[in-house]
């Protein structure tokens, strides 16, 4: 039973149950967790983690336990993947996470909200050569 005396969902008891049994990875977590530890300026402290490997390998379940981790020690973190095409489109994402976290960056939203507007005009133009836009898109950057 849960505090206000429901049932846990079974949505909630699997959740629970995926972050108790998660094994493999334990030598990861805890160097997330010491790196989170340490003052922001020791020379050993880590700003970027960077996660790679093969499909299936857990790479998106060790993720999640690190955002958890950062969650719980009031740390700012930001996530991205492979959706992202462009470097506009992984700051837009970056900026959007940020955000949801309570940190506004006013200036780059209004600018990458007018790049998004040029861009869908230049797409949507039918004097301009094809493939244009993807071209300046990535020349723009």
């Amino acid at each position: 039973m849960n505090p206000q005396n429901k049932p846990k969902s079974l949505q909630d008891i699997l959740k629970q149950r995926q972050q108790s049994g998660f094994v493999g990875r334990e030598d990861q977590v805890n160097q997330f967790r010491q790196n989170l530890a340490l003052p922001p300026e020791d020379d050993r402290r880590r700003f970027l983690y960077n996660v790679w490997g093969q499909g299936g390998v857990g790479k998106s379940t060790l993720l999640r336990q690190f955002r958890k981790i950062a969650d719980e020690a009031k740390i700012i973190s930001a996530y991205i993947d492979e959706a992202e095409k462009t470097i506009p489109e992984v700051m837009g994402r970056l900026a959007e996470e940020l955000e949801r976290q309570g940190h506004k960056l006013t200036h780059f939203t209004e600018r990458y909200k007018v790049y998004r507007q040029k861009r869908q005009e230049l797409e949507t133009d039918p004097e301009a050569p094809q493939g244009f836009s993807a071209f300046v898109g990535k020349t723009m950057v």
